[in-house]
């Protein structure tokens, strides 16, 4: 199970929301591996019920997929560490990915069509 964690700010109080993956849509969606909603794109963030935060994180080790448009092929990065958004950015292990969460408001052009987070299967 992954456990992604949203905070206001960095250094400021959490909210845990647990899943076998979380998939980042192109309708402004975070669902989790049931494809229950877990969170709603707002302005500069991710709405969770009245509160927006404005970053996440998930620690891992994750596989990433993602798919810039919707006829694109799935690409696949990781394991990684650490995979986290910074104003829609993912950064994974402390390096950009150069990926743009779907939806972004500053970066529609250049946010990818569909982002998923998966726990990597452990190795031997």
């Amino acid at each position: 199970m992954l456990t992604l964690r949203f905070a206001l700010a960095p250094g400021e109080a959490l909210v845990c929301s647990r899943a076998v993956c979380f998939r980042f849509s192109a309708d402004g969606t975070l669902r989790g591996g049931d494809n229950s909603v877990a969170a709603q794109r707002g302005t500069g963030g991710w709405r969770i019920g009245q509160r927006l935060y404005r970053e996440l994180e998930c620690a891992g080790p994750v596989i990433l997929t993602a798919r810039r448009t919707r006829a694109n092929n799935t690409v696949r990065h990781g394991p990684f560490n650490l995979v986290r958004t910074s104003a829609g950015l993912l950064i994974a292990d402390d390096a950009s990915l150069g990926i743009y969460l779907p939806t972004w408001e500053d970066m529609i052009s250049v946010s990818w069509h569909e982002v998923v987070l998966r726990q990597a299967p452990a190795t031997l």
